[in-house]
């Protein structure tokens, strides 16, 4: 009887197939972001900067360091680890891309998990300040929504149940001068009324993990205490003049947190090719 052998070339094409086309099928959106951050494809200097992987903009990282996060989400392979005042800054979204993005209907999605749920007050994310601005906040365990335009602002929350194991999908939606909506992992916590904002942001800069300036929203200084995240970001977009539906914000969450049947096939022929290289010829 010859000796077991294994095949080693095919079963790298296997494998790397089954990678890739999973992966693939794991990131794909209903909706393309306008502008797509991802903490597994940082800048080329992980400490100092995150690129866009879709659009063109950088955020100039300080003391945040970039990682692989322990996830059961297979598609999330790096994150941004938040500590007390480490920063993450860039421009305002007010001067992101051309024209003014902030005159215009927008949504933002972010994956967060920190480290516990009393942390105090701290920054997901946030542009502009006390006039016009937005920010996404956390307040030990209540996820927040702020938009402030002049003397027209809406405050949107929702309690986490409980301290999160895995990573977190906030998303919000705001159509000017309507409403605006707080969702969390594919689910709609709260919605209210936009009347009187027209514009989501000033010139101020913006940050994420972290405040840049005046904290975007601030209500007479309400928001001064805010400081940097504490945990981890792993994934954040932008949709310039669009209001994500609920089926799509649901697609985004499925995408990264239930693997696809296509995804799950192509892992079941990958193991199954596996297992036919790993038999001994007789």
């Amino acid at each position: 009887m010859a000796r077991p052998r294994l095949q080693t070339r095919g079963f790298a094409t296997a494998v790397a197939l089954t990678l890739f086309f999973g992966a693939a099928s794991a990131w794909a959106l209903p909706v393309t972001p306008t502008f797509n951050w991802r903490a597994s494809a940082p800048g080329t200097d992980p400490t100092n900067e995150w690129n866009a992987t879709i659009g063109s903009h950088q955020w100039s990282v300080s003391g945040a360091s970039q990682g692989v996060p322990s996830s059961s989400y297979t598609p999330i392979t790096g994150a941004y680890d938040f500590s007390s005042g480490d920063t993450a800054t860039g421009v305002s979204f007010q001067g992101i891309a051309s024209g003014n993005p902030s005159n215009e209907d927008v949504s933002l999605e972010l994956w967060f998990r920190p480290n516990d749920l009393s942390g105090g007050q701290q920054v997901l994310f946030e542009t502009g300040g006390g006039v016009d601005g937005l920010s996404i906040l956390l307040n030990d365990d209540v996820l927040s929504l702020r938009v402030k335009d002049g003397g027209n602002d809406l405050t949107l929350s929702h309690t986490l149940p409980s301290a999160p194991s895995d990573f977190v999908q906030v998303a919000i939606t705001l159509a000017l001068d309507s409403t605006a909506e707080l969702w969390v992992d594919g689910v709609l916590e709260q919605s209210g009324s936009a009347s009187g904002i027209n514009d989501w942001t000033g010139s101020n800069g913006s940050g994420i993990g972290s405040r840049n300036g005046n904290v975007g929203g601030n209500i007479g200084g309400d928001l001064n205490a805010y400081g940097s995240f504490q945990g981890e970001i792993a994934l954040f977009r932008f949709y310039r003049n669009q209001v994500l539906t609920g089926a799509q914000v649901q697609q985004n969450f499925d995408a990264i947190a239930t693997p696809e049947p296509g995804t799950a096939v192509l892992v079941a022929l990958g193991l199954a090719g596996l297992a036919a290289r790993r038999r001994p010829r007789r």
